[in-house]
């Protein structure tokens, strides 16, 4: 019966105390005695779990192992120790077969002395009970450079992965390609301080990577020794055997990489470019795939012979996306099928892809470039990163040896709180919720949220009144809405929706018949003019973005505001209609919050003094507040004076849900007309963990006749 490393050291554990408890402290500093970063509770109980399943125990029946629920463990059977062949020393009991001492570890993680010294072996009553004689065997954790024994994934169970303690996953990860380990990234509040974690699959600790500081989507090398990955608006490897980094290109907005034996490494740069090759050694990108006139090529994946590769057509429609083939040299491309996110190929043929909820394995011939067999569902639900805004990375990952690793992406449950300048919470509004984005009303007694409906994978604008926690519907429809904003003074609301099939903003009285007028094309609806008359919406333009001016009625011309700007982070008009304060990206993707003069008073200036996302208003224009990172800002603004803004004042560190450099969206708040106090959509403690599961073999569990 083999046991992994972490089984082998319970059974010991509970072997040597004979019958007396084994307290779960006890065993964390057996199993991880220099390892600091790890969910040691979640580890133990995944630990004892497949223990308990080798043995065929169960914990609420059980045989061999007692439970006392938070404190510990005991072995129920006895146990009678004897002498290995070959040893001299005076022990008792007798038995058929001794163990053998496990093999030693590697040196940067010695067995421990106390299993080395005593552990001679041991027989107990499992024997009769399984029939059979009783052998352990230690399949050790593997740790990099991947040279060491590993177990075959055909030995291993299903199992989850879950996040370091204080950090939520992102759903960024990857499967090393012999599928012996999983590079996921976590974070903190803040996407700033996302990082990229290691974790053996054949144990149960995880390591940060040092270098890896805000980064998302990580990719391997084919010898499993490296990783890529996208951190501060640049493409990055990593070496994992000397912890080396190197920055290799400009990437503003990375979506996906793949890395080929060759060495030569695709990448798509930005949201709205083609797919770039560039030695992993380092040079210049040169072009592999050119948009012609669709939205975005991402998430590119390589093909067996090294030259033919995968990518994802991105369309407004997520579900109208589309899988290509390219060639590393040449012009030529095709399409093979519709699907919801990227596509990855795997041994033995397959291609592995999201359609609408479902993760789908299609047959495919990589030589002939052609799909061979309708799909199969391989699960009934996959998540896909940005739902509500469409990015198209599938939360999947698959190796060559056939494990897969899934999760739905599960979002944290929502509550509306309130907030004063210290940072105490002083109310609690409405009912938990999936909720994307919000504004709060002119009255101060509404606001209006964008909530997420899962059934649907798209989200619908809502209203909900602070006082009671009313909830009204405004749009039920298939296309997903969002971005809100009140107009000053009325019951409109203007919004951005995929209705007419691309970005569109959309005005729409709330209060009387809910007429609704169509604005024009807002690629990032933002805010109102104080008249009430225009909206502000961000535009491609040829060089970056540009901030426009539009009528709110839908007539007349749109005015540039703002031109040649990267996306931005919120962006607001002051209530007298003297500024307009944006958050554009800067260098190595940092944002900062800028203000440029509506009356032509000034040039644009950054008043954040560094990092700053999401700049709010006071009614009275006196201060402007912002976010820089989980901690919210003041600017106080003296109106009258040549050099209004002053210095930036830290008030408190906002409980926000945990992102990474992947998210497209700022974290949101509201701001009471005094500015006395500020509205945060925060996770409740009973949200569900986002957890990464590991299916070894996938191709021997798939359904044989559940086809698509």
């Amino acid at each position: 019966m083999p046991l992994q490393q972490h089984q082998f050291l319970i059974l010991t554990a509970l072997v040597e105390s004979s019958g007396k408890e084994v307290s779960r402290e006890a065993l964390r500093r057996s199993l991880w005695p220099d390892q600091q970063f790890l969910d040691f509770e979640n580890g133990i109980n995944t630990a004892v779990a497949r223990l308990r399943q080798s043995l065929g125990d169960s914990a609420e029946n059980p045989r061999f192992i007692a439970t006392r629920r938070g404190h510990g463990y005991r072995l129920l059977l006895p146990v009678t120790w004897v002498r290995p062949a070959g040893d001299s020393g005076d022990h008792q009991g007798a038995t058929p077969a001794a163990l053998p001492e496990p093999p030693a570890r590697a040196a940067t993680a010695p067995w421990p002395g106390s299993v080395r010294s005593r552990f001679f072996g041991l027989t107990i009553g499992i024997v009769a009970l399984l029939g059979a004689s009783f052998v352990l065997s230690w399949n050790r954790a593997v740790s990099h450079p991947p040279d060491q024994r590993a177990v075959s994934s055909a030995a291993r169970t299903d199992f989850s992965v879950y996040p370091p303690p204080g950090a939520a996953l992102t759903g960024s990860f990857a499967l090393s390609p012999d599928g012996r380990w999983l590079a996921f990234v976590a974070a903190p509040a803040t996407f700033e301080q996302s990082r990229i974690w290691l974790r053996s699959l054949d144990g149960v600790a995880a390591r940060p990577l040092a270098g890896t500081e805000n980064a998302a989507m990580p990719f391997w090398s084919p010898d499993g020794g490296s990783l890529g990955f996208f951190a501060d608006g640049r493409l990055k490897t990593i070496d994992l055997r000397n912890g080396q980094t190197t920055t290799l290109a400009r990437a503003p907005r990375g979506r996906g990489g793949a890395w080929s034996a060759d060495g030569v490494i695709l990448f798509a740069p930005d949201v709205d470019s083609g797919i770039l090759s560039i030695p992993a050694s380092g040079g210049a990108p040169s072009l592999a795939t050119d948009v012609a006139g669709a939205p975005s090529h991402r998430f590119p994946c390589y093909l067996p012979d090294g030259r033919h590769f995968l990518f994802l057509v991105l369309r407004d429609d997520r579900d109208e996306s589309e899988i290509h083939w390219g060639r590393l040299g040449g012009p030529e491309t095709g399409r093979l099928l519709t699907a919801s996110s990227n596509a990855v190929y795997t041994k033995p043929g397959y291609l592995i892809f999201a359609r609408g909820a479902a993760l789908l394995a299609q047959r495919f011939d990589a030589g002939g470039l052609r799909t061979i067999a309708p799909p199969i569902v391989v699960s009934e639900r996959v998540g896909v990163y940005g739902e509500a805004g469409p990015t198209g990375l599938g939360a999947f990952s698959v190796s060559a040896d056939g494990t897969l690793a899934t999760t739905d992406i599960l979002r944290p449950a929502l509550r509306f709180s309130w907030f004063d300048r210290h940072g105490r919470r002083i109310g609690t509004v409405g009912p938990p919720g999936d909720y994307e984005d919000f504004d709060l009303a002119p009255d101060a007694a509404h606001i209006a949220v964008a909530r997420y409906d899962s059934r649907k994978r798209s989200s619908d604008v809502m209203t909900m009144d602070l006082r009671s926690g009313v909830q009204t519907q405004i749009t039920d429809d298939p296309w997903p809405d969002g971005a809100l904003a009140w107009a000053p003074g009325d019951n409109r609301l203007a919004f951005t929706s995929l209705r007419a099939g691309t970005w569109t903003a959309v005005v729409r009285d709330v209060a009387l018949d809910g007429r609704e007028r169509q604005v024009g094309a807002c690629g990032d609806f933002d805010a109102w003019f104080p008249d009430g008359a225009h909206v502000l919406c961000g535009r491609a333009a040829e060089k970056g973005r540009s901030l426009w001016k539009l009528p709110a009625d839908g007539r007349g011309a749109p005015v540039s505001i703002v031109d040649g700007v990267s996306p931005v982070a919120g962006a607001r008009v002051s209530p007298d209609g003297r500024w307009l304060a944006y958050s554009p990206e800067q260098a190595a993707r940092q944002r900062e919050v800028w203000v440029v003069g509506l009356r032509k008073e000034a040039l644009p200036r950054a008043v954040s003094l560094g990092p700053g996302t999401t700049p709010h208003w006071r009614r009275d224009a006196r201060e402007l507040f912002f976010l820089s990172g989980q901690r919210l800002v003041a600017v106080p603004v003296e109106t009258r004076s040549q050099t209004p803004f002053g210095v930036p004042v830290p008030l408190f560190d906002a409980p926000l849900p945990a992102r990474d450099s992947l998210a497209d969206f700022p974290p949101q708040f509201a701001v009471s007309p005094d500015g006395s106090r500020f509205l945060f959509a925060i996770p409740t403690e009973s949200s569900p963990r986002l957890a990464i599961h590991v299916v070894p073999n996938w191709t021997a569990a798939r359904p044989a006749e559940h086809s698509w």
